[in-house]
């Protein structure tokens, strides 16, 4: 008998509405909260390879040099841009896209950009120094490239 009295006194459309606006809430909350977990995320990820981001610089010797600039794109991706020097005239322009598989060690897809004529392409390992200063090319002994060791340019 008191079972039946509950049921009687019941206003469904308060229950429906209730339901209806705590699903809704929920749905917002639990999109607002995703939403600052992606943008932490981003974040952390940003400040973890900023600090390799910069110029750098490598002699080859005494009257030809590198110039290298890294640049944080997303992610762990980076982008990467070479140009090698002969005095003032510039030799070579490589670019490259690079995907970090920790902070300290990654792979760079390049391609040559100039001189057209050379159109080359491949992977070079790339190597953090610990302290975010120095960085290590491992390249294709193909083409001669071999190990490049560039400073970050202060």
């Amino acid at each position: 008998m008191l079972c039946i009295d509950l049921f009687k006194n019941i206003n469904y459309t308060e229950l429906i509405a209730g339901g209806i606006i705590g699903g809704v809430i929920g749905l917002g909350v639990s999109e607002l909260k995703e939403y600052l977990a992606c943008r932490y995320h981003k974040r952390e990820l940003k400040n973890r390879y900023k600090p390799m981001c910069g110029q750098y610089r490598r002699a080859i010797n005494e009257n030809e040099y590198a110039e290298t600039v890294i640049e944080y794109k997303h992610g762990s991706i980076l982008e990467i841009n070479t140009k090698t020097y002969t005095g003032e005239i510039m030799q070579e322009h490589w670019q490259g896209e690079i995907k970090m598989d920790t902070t300290l060690q990654g792979l760079i897809v390049w391609h040559h950009e100039y001189p057209k004529a050379l159109d080359r392409n491949g992977f070079k390992r790339i190597i953090v120094n610990a302290d975010q200063k120095k960085i290590t090319l491992l390249g294709e002994s193909e083409y001669g490239y071999g190990v490049e060791e560039l400073k970050k340019v202060e």
